[in-house]
């Protein structure tokens, strides 16, 4: 219980990493409940049920099993009319306002709004980025070259590599969601056993472990591998059942020969 918890606790910060909108949700909410109108009720009934929905632990768990990976859950919260709302609520406050007061209600509130966006607006991180789904050019290159004979992608990398397919694209599949390995053991240990622990912190330094990788990355069948030039052994690789698809100037893409034999 305590894992899926902090599944939840993690997925609510990642959409609300800053705080201030889902503090305009909850203001909007109060505002709802507190109005007379029937159909304002009927909208807060509605967003209190997507919430306990959302966050309760029980559900969660069935959620996460079903529908959303545990490292993706915060897409659940989509489902919650943030946006809609907030902006509902403003309008309704200032048409209930008298005529001289509705301008200074307005512009408190455009005030308000702009201040909870300033931490959504911030660029000072942020590098310009043209490629294909802003995914780093070299990598872009290695996911292209992973379509043989269009079977699926199972694919195992670094967990920059990783995350960088996961934005890509839907289809490269992985042994384990990065967001979730990431996370306290309390909560990986759930959902992943003791090998695919060791895998993952293997794919970080694959030096002199190469024997484990693809042994373990075979066993869940992941038919791609991105190997750093520095830990590649070419000639065991190649005797192992794997062909070079693609190299850069850092990675090597290999693919497994043996799936399907």
């Amino acid at each position: 219980m305590d894992a899926v918890w902090q599944v939840i606790k993690t997925a609510k910060a990642m959409i609300f990493s800053q705080g201030q909108l889902l503090g305009l949700f909850l203001i909007a909410l109060i505002f709802l409940f507190l109005s007379e109108k029937r159909k304002n009720k009927a909208l807060f009934v509605y967003c209190l049920l997507a919430l306990i929905f959302i966050g309760n632990p029980f559900v969660a768990n069935d959620l996460i099993d079903f529908y959303f990976p545990a490292g993706e859950y915060w897409y659940a919260f989509l489902l919650l009319p943030i946006g809609a709302i907030c902006a509902y609520c403003f309008v309704e406050a200032v048409n209930m306002q008298k005529k001289d007061r509705k301008w200074l209600v307005f512009i408190a509130l455009v005030f308000i709004c702009y201040l909870a966006g300033i931490g959504l607006g911030n660029r000072e991180n942020l590098q310009k980025n043209t490629t294909r789904a802003y995914v780093d050019e070299e990598y872009l290159n290695l996911f292209l070259k992973m379509d043989v004979e269009g079977e699926p992608i199972i694919l195992l990398a670094n967990d920059e590599i990783l995350e960088s397919a996961r934005a890509y694209s839907t289809v490269i599949l992985m042994p384990y969601e990065v967001t979730l390995v990431n996370q306290s053991r309390e909560v990986t240990v759930q959902f992943y056993g003791d090998d695919l622990m060791l895998l993952h912190a293997q794919m970080q330094d694959p030096l002199n472990c190469l024997g484990n990788i693809t042994k373990t990355s075979r066993r869940y069948q992941c038919n791609y591998l991105i190997l750093p030039i520095e830990a590649d052994e070419r000639w065991e690789m190649e005797n192992g059942g794997y062909r070079v698809l693609y190299e850069t100037e850092d990675w090597v893409l290999y693919h497994d020969e043996t799936r399907g034999k």
